[in-house]
Formats: structure tokens, sequence, C-alpha cells
């Protein structure tokens, strides 16, 4: 990480390890993120030694991401938190503070691990048709996206359901209060499977083009007991699958995921808060069209 060779660099070594490791804030900080029990003995060591051994280790922390992800991260936002309380004093409570700041250190973590880290592997590159499918015969199919709006803070969420020719059945779109995209991806999805048992729409199959959130609901290491921030909700996704019968969620490319994309962001414009559509808005009939008639759309894809 840039942050740890810039603290290395410019920063006295008994400052830089009293910032970022031995203070009061950065203690409790480090307690609430979980330090791997095969590291906790690398914070007795000397600054510059625990960052380059942490930096460096194998052990994968108890989230599912591997701790030389989420260490240099809890670094940067001890960091900003320490800059912020000099520069930025803010009125909230310590615990407010600690909560929020683990919080964003595994949202960067995760999407650090799952979107940036596969982007650096050199691969070839070649153009692929995307397009949403039927479902299987007689299932139905719900498609969900999550938006979030960094410059404004605001997230929301949509998605639809349609039948196995390709029919609108019933679509939602609401406003969510979701601090990042993936978190607004897994309230998407939990709304869209609550619709779908609350109108007893089933055999159902579900689609959604956020990767990482597919990842999260496969990945065993995420029980009932992880301290993950997304924990809650993902145990909740969890639970109304298996109560449909979902047995995995389907990626499928934003290409062929721009219905419910539309639903999410049409509500940055509506007043209400969860709107429910029994008919599809006007403005999607065109993409509806398109996608029952199997219109495909290009991407470029990285080859494995």
């Amino acid at each position: 990480m840039i942050f740890v060779i810039f603290a290395s660099l410019f920063v006295k070594p008994w400052a830089m390890g009293h910032v970022l490791r031995d203070c009061t804030v950065a203690k409790a900080i480090w307690a609430d993120i979980r330090i791997p029990s095969g590291s906790v003995a690398s914070f007795s060591l000397s600054p510059s030694s625990w960052l380059k051994s942490n930096c460096e280790s194998k052990i994968i922390h108890c989230s599912g991401i591997p701790w030389s992800v989420v260490f240099p991260f809890t670094c940067w936002n001890i960091w900003l938190l320490r800059n912020n309380s000099l520069f930025n004093p803010n009125p909230s409570r310590a615990d407010d503070l600690i909560t929020s700041t683990t919080k964003a250190t595994f949202a960067q973590a995760i999407e650090w691990h799952f979107i940036a880290i596969p982007e650096l592997v050199p691969r070839s590159k070649h153009i692929s048709l995307v397009k949403w499918h039927r479902p299987s015969s007689s299932f139905f199919k719900l498609n969900t996206d999550g938006a979030f709006k960094k410059d404004l803070g605001q997230a929301t969420g949509g998605g639809l359901i349609r039948d196995e020719e390709g029919n609108w059945i019933i679509g939602f779109h609401r406003h969510l209060r979701a601090s990042q995209s993936l978190e607004a991806e897994f309230w998407a999805l939990r709304d869209g499977l609550l619709l779908a048992q609350n109108n007893h729409l089933v055999p159902i199959s579900v689609e959604m083009d956020a990767l990482a959130a597919i990842q999260l609901l496969a990945d065993s290491n995420l029980g009932i007991q992880s301290r993950h921030y997304l924990n809650n909700i993902i145990h909740d996704c969890r639970c109304l699958m298996r109560q449909l019968g979902v047995m995995k969620i389907d990626h499928i490319y934003r290409e062929g995921n721009k219905c419910a994309d539309l639903l999410a962001k049409m509500s940055f414009n509506d007043a209400l808060d969860f709107h429910i559509f029994d008919v599809a808005p006007t403005c999607i009939n065109s993409q509806l069209c398109d996608n029952k008639n199997g219109v495909a759309y290009p991407r470029l894809l990285h080859v494995s």
C-alpha cells in the first residue's frame, strides 16, 4: 500500500507506532477489526517490522479477506480518523467513530480484494455479447441492483421479477440507508427476495451483477458468528434464499441487468421511500422488450 510506504519514509518510527497502533483509539479499532491470532505477536515489534510483517502476511482474516489487505486499509483509516479529529473535529461518540472506521476499512478491503487485485493481473481481452436469458420453464427470475452516489451520500436499490416468457410480473425500487455500493446491493437483493416470498413467486432463479456480493454469499467462512460488517444482511439474504429454495445467485454482467439498474437509478428521483410496481414503468419498456427479444450488447471481457 502506498500509504504504508509513505508512513515508513516520512513519519518518525515512534510516532507512527503510537498513532497507528499504540494509542487508545488505535487499540480500540484493532480490537474491533479482530487481529488474527497468528499476527498478535507482531504487534509488539518495532513499527517498521510490524508494518512489514503484516503487509507480507499470508494469513486469512475471519472476514475471508487476506490479512495483508485488511491490515493496510486499517492503518489508512486510523490515519484518516486521526487527521480528521485534528482538522475537522467530530462531536460523535468514540464508539460510533470506531464502528464507522471499521466499516469503512472492510468496505475498502473487500472492494480491493474482489475488484482491484484481479484487474492487476495482465490478461488478454475479447469482445463478448451479453444478454438477459429467460428462466427455465415454469420458473420466475429475479434481477436486482444497488446504486450509490458517493457525492450525495445516497443509496438506492431496485429489481424486478419476470416469468418464463420474459413478461413483467412485479418490480420495485427504494431509498436505502447504505453507506456504499456493496451494502446497497445486498439490501436490494433482500427486498427482491422478500417480494418474491410475499407474492409466492416460486420456483425462482436470481441474478445480480455484483460479483463481490455473490462471492460473499457463497463464502462458508461467513457464518452467523462472523464479525463481518455486512454479516446481518448477508445472513438475512441466505435465510430468504433457503426459504425460497434458491441454492445460489447467478452472476450477470451489467449489460444483461439493465432493467434492474434503471429501476434502482429511478429511485433517486422518486419521493417515495419504497415503490412497488405492478405494471412496468414506461421508461424501461424498451429495455424490457429488448431483453424479451434476446437483444445482446457487446462487452470487453478478460480471458482467464
